[in-house]
């Protein structure tokens, strides 16, 4: 569709965008990659069908997804595909199914039709149900054992969690539970609650952070990265307008971290690429050229728990 003029035309009036997924920045106009963000968008929310994707429009299949969720029960099915023929239809919209060809041997798997619709019901589910689908037999597809190791995490920001870091001489360092919104634009740093907050990013498309957590009263900002992941990427920039939007103000006291969480057992082995935008962040305290050893690592407990989370 996107490399095709004449296709794209065709399909064009049901890629459009939700005025609140403003991941297409100038850059993406100046490059022309406009039309990709315009379907990374739609997929987000209509993901392995093709009728949702071009059939149609983006607000028709939010509200047909958002009915069947509502209807939604068996969440936990719909992740692993514990569904039968007689199943309301109401989950029937909201699964999709993927078959898999290794060495002439067929493998049916099942998973949410989109990110939008697991997002949702990964929500919804109580923390024993996401530990259970970040198992290594319950679900293949590493996309969506991502998105329950992040909503696990949220789960801990919201209720209270401690990190352990990797740097053994750190101490585990217990976060106490805040307050978690969603933005389509940062807000400034003077209209928040003097305590601390995390800002999400309403569209799953912003890089660099999955949440920026804003503490007023210890003068503070931590940038957070949740990843399964054994590596990830590390462009400074990101975080530079994230710090110029919310208004921190350089040379004041302020401190800056950013941090990858991880899963327990990949603590010891992950990285960090390669810095890119290096000096970035020298006006907030980063020395250039350190920033890759001032990023932290770590994985995270949720409270009452006995064991690090994944």
């Amino acid at each position: 569709a996107v490399k095709h003029e004449e296709l794209y035309k065709l399909v064009e009036p049901y890629l459009d965008i939700d005025p609140k997924a403003t991941f297409l920045d100038d850059r993406d106009t100046r490059r022309g990659t406009i039309k990709e963000g315009k379907v990374r968008c739609k997929y987000y929310i209509a993901g392995g069908s093709c009728r949702y994707m071009f059939e149609q429009t983006g607000n028709a299949v939010i509200e047909e997804l958002d009915g069947a969720l509502a209807k939604a029960s068996d969440i936990s099915g719909i992740f692993m595909g514990n569904v039968c023929s007689s199943s309301q239809a109401a989950l029937d919209r909201l699964i999709v199914i993927f078959v898999y060809e290794e060495w002439q041997h067929k493998t049916i798997s099942w998973m949410p039709v989109s990110r939008y619709a697991a997002r949702i019901l990964a929500m919804k589910v109580q923390v024993s149900v996401l530990k259970q689908l970040m198992s290594e037999n319950c679900m293949r597809h590493s996309a969506m054992k991502g998105l329950a190791f992040e909503i696990l995490f949220f789960k801990g920001l919201i209720e209270g969690l401690t990190l352990t870091y990797r740097n053994d001489e750190k101490q585990p360092e217990y976060w106490e539970p805040c307050s978690v919104f969603s933005f389509a634009e940062l807000p400034s740093m003077q209209t928040l609650a003097r305590g601390r907050t995390c800002l999400q990013p309403f569209c799953e498309f912003q890089e660099g952070y999955d949440c920026v957590i804003v503490d007023k009263e210890n003068k503070q900002i931590q940038f957070v990265q949740v990843t399964i992941a054994a590596k990830h990427s590390f462009k400074l920039s990101f975080f530079l307008k994230a710090l110029e939007a919310l208004g921190v103000p350089t040379k004041s006291g302020w401190k800056v971290r950013i941090i990858c969480v991880t899963v327990r057992e990949m603590l010891s082995s992950f990285q960090i690429g390669p810095v890119k935008d290096k000096g970035a962040l020298e006006k907030y305290g980063w020395k250039r050229g350190e920033e890759r050893e001032n990023a932290e690592k770590a994985c995270f407990r949720l409270v009452g728990s006995v064991r690090d989370e994944g």
